[in-house]
C-alpha cells in the first residue's frame, strides 16, 4: 500500500498556508495494529508557477486517492524539481482513531459507511456514558463533530490544558450546503462537576453559519478557551452542533471573547427549544482541568469588567 498520502498543500504563496489549496485533507498517522513504527515524510517543494492540478480533491473521511499515491510521479507530473525542505516522524499503533482505522482496513463504499456507523455510535455511546445525557442533554447527537487546535485533531475524551485551547479551533461536520447551523461549545461543570452551580458556561457560540463555513455564521458569544478553576476538578467541555430550521433572527446578548455577559447560567436545552432546533446533529467533548493559563484568563475577564 506504500505510499499512503494524507496531506496534500497546492499553490501556497509564499508561506501562507492558510491561502493554499488542499488536495487532500489532514488525516492524522495510523498504523494498524501488530505493524511496527511507520515513517512519516514532509516534503515542501516550490513550484514553477501557479499550477492547475488534476487530482481529484480528497476529504478527511476518505481513502479515496489516498492508498498508493507516488510521490515520485506526482513530482514529475508537475515539475518540481526543486525540493527545498523536508521533515519526518516515527508513529505506531495505538487506539485514538477508530474510522481512521477502520476505513483503511477495509476501503471505500459500504464498508465505509459501516466505519462511519461505528464512530457515529462511540458518540452516542460517549454521551450517555459520560451523563451529558441526561446532564444537559435530552438526546445525544448522531454524528461526530470534528474540532482541530493548530491541526491537531480532537479525539472524542481526549484531555485538552487549557493553554492548548487558547486558540479558535477549526471545525467541520456533515453539512447540507443549502441549510444553516448553530454551533456551540459549553463546559457544563463549572465550578466542579458535583457542584456544577454555574451550568452551563458558553464558550462559543456562533449561529446562523451557511453550510459549514463558520467564518460567515453570526457570533453571538466569540470564543474564550477553557478555564476550571484550580480546585475544580476536571471538565466536560461540549460541542453541539444544531441544524436550525431556516435562517433565524436571534435576540440572545452579545458576549466579546473577555466579557461574561450571557456566559454563565446558560441553558442550550433552552436555548434550543427557543428556536425550534431539536436535538444537536453532531458532537464532540473533551475534558480540561487547571493549568497555570487559567489565573491569565481569569485577569483578563476582570480587567474587562473594570473598563
Amino acid at each position: 500500500m506504500r505510499e499512503f498520502l494524507h496531506w496534500a498543500v497546492v499553490n501556497i504563496p509564499g508561506d501562507d498556508f492558510s491561502k493554499g489549496e488542499a488536495l487532500a485533507e489532514y488525516m492524522g498517522a495510523g498504523p494498524p495494529q501488530g505493524t511496527g513504527l511507520h515513517r512519516y515524510i514532509f516534503t515542501l517543494y516550490r513550484q514553477p508557477s501557479k499550477l492547475t492540478f488534476d487530482e481529484k480533491p480528497m476529504n478527511n473521511l476518505s481513502i479515496e486517492g489516498r492508498v498508493n499515491f507516488n510521490l515520485r510521479k506526482f513530482i514529475e507530473k508537475y515539475k518540481l524539481d526543486e525540493h527545498v525542505a523536508g521533515n519526518m516522524f516515527k508513529a505506531q499503533y495505538d487506539d485514538y482513531h477508530q474510522f481512521y482505522q477502520c476505513v483503511i482496513n477495509h476501503g471505500t463504499g459500504i464498508l465505509a459507511q459501516l466505519c462511519w456507523l461505528i464512530v457515529t455510535a462511540d458518540v452516542e455511546t460517549f454521551f450517555i456514558k459520560n451523563e451529558i445525557v441526561p446532564d444537559v442533554l435530552d438526546e445525544p447527537p448522531t454524528k461526530p463533530f470534528t474540532i482541530a487546535y493548530e491541526g491537531k485533531s480532537v479525539q472524542l475524551g481526549e484531555e485538552w490544558t487549557p493553554t492548548a485551547t487558547i486558540p479558535i479551533p477549526t471545525v467541520k461536520w456533515d453539512f447540507e450546503s443549502s441549510a444553516f447551523y448553530t454551533v456551540i461549545m459549553i463546559d457544563i461543570d463549572p465550578p466542579t462537576r458535583a457542584k456544577a452551580n454555574f451550568r452551563e458556561f458558553v464558550h462559543w457560540l456562533v449561529v446562523n453559519i451557511p453550510g459549514n463555513d463558520i467564518s460567515q455564521g453570526q457570533t453571538t458569544a466569540e470564543y474564550t478557551p477553557t478555564a476550571p478553576p484550580i480546585d475544580g476538578g476536571i471538565h466536560r467541555v461540549v460541542f453541539l452542533v444544531y441544524k436550525q430550521p431556516e435562517k433565524l433572527t436571534f435576540d440572545e446578548p452579545y458576549a466579546g471573547n473577555r466579557s461574561l455577559d450571557g456566559r454563565f447560567y446558560f441553558s442550550q436545552r433552552k436555548f434550543s427549544a427557543k428556536y425550534n432546533m431539536g436535538a444537536p446533529i453532531a458532537g464532540n467533548v473533551f475534558f480540561s482541568q487547571y493549568d497555570d493559563y487559567v489565573p491569565i484568563i481569569y485577569q483578563e475577564f476582570m480587567n474587562n469588567m473594570s473598563e
